[in-house]
């Protein structure tokens, strides 16, 4: 059975500029077209729609984006997008966004799909799970593509953070007193050669900084980062979205010195609905049990579902056992203590 995969794209009314000759130059007055960028989204965790929405606002307050948004309706931590089966995945896109989140997705040939692609120069933003994404992998090709390796994060709390590249044009602005709403540090396990770590925060734990903000270089392609982005409240935060913004407009070699958009690149002062750059996302028959319904019932012949939980006991499944049990037919976990570590229940079934 192949995943599901709600793919949102949106189609933009074409200006003539789109049309032009390439080989004829534009009127000295035209304006560049807006950028392309390709959000990739979804997985175990987080409330991807809302990060998405807040993502397309604060952009459209800082600059002019065309956007297509591919939201994954899966939970789980495990998936393969059919997106990246077609070679030509990001023709088109100016840059790629990844907020997508499964940690268990290992097969070397489908993330070199993905690295590859960037190496060759297609610019990214990455942005918290997608440093924990194939983190089973045996290969390191997605992590020196992130500039960071991770495979663990700490409690949440409101962390300081502290700008350590302060000329960087990205980090322009950014206060020197700003804490994070809740929101989960992630501990950096290897920084790699071409990244440059513009932030930090203290670990309450160790004492340890932790790169919290970061530019990398993977072959031709340029990449900015961030381990936050957990919880609504950071996304509900104008620091954290407009730094986000920044980060995607230098990746595309659009933004200046001063933390301004290139010329031509300004925001077009109307919201992103109305100029056509929002999304909308008419899945929602694809959502929870109704989803599940649906595509148990297109099952290929002679495939049948398989029932992972019995709604009695945690038999068939790995983890931390003292966190987990079943109540009243339901899966619970819950903590009476800090958590210092992730501790995901996994299933022992495929």
């Amino acid at each position: 059975m192949k995943p599901f995969l709600a793919i949102l794209t949106l189609l933009l009314a074409l200006t003539p500029l789109a049309f032009s000759d390439e080989k004829t130059p534009p009127a000295a007055d035209a304006k560049p077209k807006p950028l392309r960028v390709l959000l990739i989204t979804g997985g175990c965790c987080h409330d991807y729609k809302y990060q998405s929405d807040k993502f397309i606002e604060a952009a459209a307050k800082i600059t002019n984006i065309q956007w297509t948004v591919e939201l994954d309706p899966r939970k789980g931590t495990r998936g393969e997008l059919e997106l990246y089966k077609n070679p030509d995945w990001a023709k088109g896109y100016d840059v790629v966004i990844h907020n997508e989140c499964f940690a268990d997705t290992d097969d070397p040939a489908y993330i070199r799909s993905i690295t590859e692609v960037h190496k060759a120069g297609v610019p990214a933003v990455v942005v918290h799970c997608a440093m924990h994404t194939y983190r089973a992998a045996k290969i390191d090709d997605w992590r020196q593509f992130l500039g960071v390796s991770s495979f663990m994060h700490e409690h949440q709390s409101n962390y300081p953070v502290t700008v350590t590249e302060k000329d960087h044009p990205i980090m322009k602005g950014f206060p020197a007193d700003w804490k994070t709403p809740k929101d989960e540090l992630y501990v950096l396990q290897k920084v790699w050669p071409e990244t440059k770590i513009l932030a930090t925060s203290k670990s309450e734990r160790t004492g340890k900084e932790q790169g919290v903000f970061w530019t990398n270089t993977y072959g031709k392609g340029r990449v900015f980062g961030t381990t936050y982005g957990h919880g609504n409240a950071t996304w509900d935060d104008d620091v954290f979205t407009a730094t986000l913004v920044r980060g995607l407009l230098w990746s595309a070699g659009k933004l200046t010195d001063d933390g301004k958009p290139a010329k031509g690149y300004e925001p077009t002062g109307k919201s992103a609905a109305a100029t056509g750059t929002g999304y909308n996302i008419s899945n929602s028959k694809h959502d929870g049990a109704n989803w599940a319904h649906d595509m148990v019932t297109k099952l290929p012949e002679g495939e049948s579902p398989v029932a992972l939980f019995n709604g009695t006991d945690l038999k068939g499944w790995q983890g931390l056992k003292e966190r987990w049990t079943v109540e009243n037919g339901l899966i619970v976990g819950r903590n009476n203590d800090a958590v210092p570590t992730s501790t995901y229940l996994f299933t022992e079934k495929s």
